[in-house]
C-alpha cells in the first residue's frame, strides 16, 4: 500500500487515457475527526492511500474510522466518487451485517 501527493495534470491537447479494466485504482482521502468535505482544491493537496478494489478502500475507511479519522472521499481514476456521507452509510451496512451473524 501506498501514500501518494496528488499532482496536478496538466490540461491540453494529449491524447492521454484513462486506465481501464483490472488496473483501475481508488483513491481514499482522510482528514481529522470533524473534518469537512474534501473541496478540489484541498484534494489536489492532500495525501491519499491507493488500493486496487472497492473492497480495500473500505476496509481502510473502517479502518480511519477505528483510529479516529474521518474517511472523506473515495475516488476511482474514472472519476467515480463516494463522498464522506456515502462512505459511513457503506461502514454502517458492514457493522449491521457482521452483527447479524
Amino acid at each position: 500500500m501506498r501514500y501518494y501527493l496528488r499532482q496536478e495534470k496538466k490540461k491540453g491537447g494529449g491524447g492521454e487515457k484513462k486506465p481501464r479494466g483490472p488496473n483501475m485504482q481508488y483513491r481514499v482521502y482522510s482528514g481529522p475527526k470533524g473534518s469537512a468535505d474534501i473541496s478540489p482544491m484541498q484534494k489536489s493537496q492532500s495525501l491519499y492511500k491507493e488500493f486496487p478494489r472497492l473492497d480495500d478502500a473500505l476496509s481502510w475507511a473502517r479502518y480511519l474510522e477505528n483510529r479516529g479519522r474521518t474517511p472523506l472521499l473515495i475516488e476511482r481514476d474514472d472519476g467515480t466518487r463516494m463522498e464522506r456521507h456515502a462512505i459511513i452509510d457503506a461502514l454502517r451496512v458492514g457493522v449491521r451485517e457482521q452483527l447479524d451473524r
